[in-house]
């Protein structure tokens, strides 16, 4: 079986191409000629619309997959004329590799078809100029016609006055022959797949470009961070492949990469390091010092800060330590009146803390010397203190914290006429009224804070006020 030929015309969005391919099979007159129309084949696809996100999937396959009919229909002898633009760089490797299936082709031409200026029908203007350096990129054409000065007919008459003369090999077997030679010079690591119908080796990207993989093996860099870096537009892959989302980085990006690490191990903010970055790319190096020196003082303030800081912590913990009223164990047994000590437990009882994880303020501050027992009671917002005179009591300070299941217990057995008597013994605390009664119980085991610096104030600091007028 005689194998079908493939005119194939690339071009940029609105450049005329086809335009051209609709006149082919008027103009050419030995055969049946098919025209393949891109927008035609994409037309089959649901009518659903996709998602942004899903819309580079979809289109890849479809693309493959148009490559491929082209070249079954070939392969059973029919004519075909494609047109395509080649607006990403898998298009045209992909589109040559096809040819590895075993397919002949009597004739095969290349042309180009360059953009005039936007009108009806066609993209916005500069939208062709955008797709123009990519589209062409491979520059190698059998044959080129100017759309801006040649009429889609006169076009076409110039392909089929071409066919018969064309010179061999064609574009797409040169285009072939670099892409196998690439892949065997390297170890047939890249280029096209000789395989046949198994299209362009990914891996042709990995012998010129990095993976992320190997970017971040040789930057110092996570998968993580770079993900996140490109992102952020900070560190954006060279190219990233439309079905897998695989990202790849140039040879020069490396040095960035590292840039980039040193960086943000010093700390330097993004907004910073994007500055950086540009100016290093650009060789801008007044910016990038400005840049590190203004970063390096942000530091040495930041240290002298938090050098200031730790000094004050260190202070507050010495007077923390301090601060905490030592506990002696010596035996104490004043005695004092039963009505003054119920009137000053109901004094400061109300004052007591009930936070479980501050259990010293969890009862109340017994502290005996001289001729006088200070009962004091705080919870951190409150502080009450009230005093008792006390006879008997002739040694150094005692203090014991009282809970208070102990201390409602003394209040409840105070308040008559006669006179009590208060046993500290240790830690264990005992009020006995002078007819035998008597209540006891072990003291906390926690230091109360040192009272007396709160309420030790310099003359002119302490005011009296009237209660019922303060209350109102």
């Amino acid at each position: 079986m005689t194998s079908g030929r493939i005119i194939f015309l690339d071009g940029t969005s609105g450049s005329g191409r086809t335009s051209i391919a609709r006149e082919l099979p008027d103009i050419l007159d030995d055969g049946v000629l098919f025209h393949l129309a891109a927008d035609g084949f994409s037309a089959m696809r649901t009518g659903r619309e996709l998602r942004t996100e899903r819309l580079d999937t979809a289109l890849r396959p479809t693309g493959e997959g148009r490559h491929r009919s082209i070249a079954a229909l070939a392969r059973v002898g029919d004519d075909i004329v494609v047109d395509h633009v080649l607006s990403e760089p898998w298009r045209l490797p992909d589109r040559v590799a096809v040819g590895g299936c075993p397919v002949r082709r009597r004739a095969r031409s290349a042309g180009r078809t360059d953009p005039s200026r936007a009108g009806p029908g066609r993209p916005p203007a500069g939208f062709a100029a955008h797709q123009y350096d990519l589209v062409h990129a491979h520059g190698d054409y059998d044959l080129v016609c100017d759309t801006g000065t040649a009429s889609p007919r006169e076009c076409a008459r110039r392909v089929k006055d071409f066919l018969p003369h064309r010179p061999g090999p064609t574009a797409f077997t040169r285009f072939r022959r670099r892409h196998l030679t690439a892949g065997r010079a390297g170890g047939n690591r890249h280029g096209v797949d000789p395989r046949p119908c198994r299209g362009m080796r990914v891996s042709g990207v990995e012998s010129e470009m990095r993976s992320i993989g190997g970017m971040a093996r040789d930057s110092g860099l996570s998968v993580s961070a770079l993900r996140f870096y490109d992102r952020a537009g900070v560190l954006v892959p060279a190219w990233v492949d439309p079905v897998s989302g695989y990202r790849w980085y140039a040879p020069g990006q490396l040095d960035e990469a590292r840039l980039l690490a040193r960086l943000r191990r010093a700390g330097m903010p993004l907004a910073d390091i994007r500055l950086v970055l540009a100016g290093w790319t650009g060789a801008d190096t007044d910016l990038v010092q400005q840049l590190l020196e203004a970063h390096l003082r942000r530091l040495e303030r930041g240290l002298s800060d938090a050098r200031g800081e730790f000094s004050m912590l260190r202070a507050l913990l010495d007077d923390r330590e301090k601060s905490m009223t030592p506990l002696r164990t010596a035996t104490a047994r004043p005695a004092l009146a039963s009505p003054e000590l119920a009137a000053a437990l109901d004094a400061v009882r109300f004052a007591a803390g009930t936070d479980p994880e501050l259990p010293m303020l969890g009862g109340v501050l017994f502290d005996i010397e001289g001729d006088s027992l200070r009962l004091v009671a705080t919870d951190r917002y409150r502080l009450a203190v009230a005093r008792v005179p006390v006879t008997g009591h002739g040694g150094s300070r005692v203090q014991v914290v009282v809970p208070l299941p102990l201390v409602d217990a003394m209040r409840a057995l105070a308040g008559g006429p006669e006179p009590v008597r208060l046993f500290v013994d240790g830690d264990r605390v005992t009020l006995e009224t002078g007819g035998g009664r008597q209540v006891a119980g072990r003291s906390l085991d926690h230091d109360f804070p040192d009272y007396l610096r709160l309420i030790s104030l310099p003359a002119g600091r302490r005011a009296v006020v009237d209660v019922a007028a303060f209350r109102k």
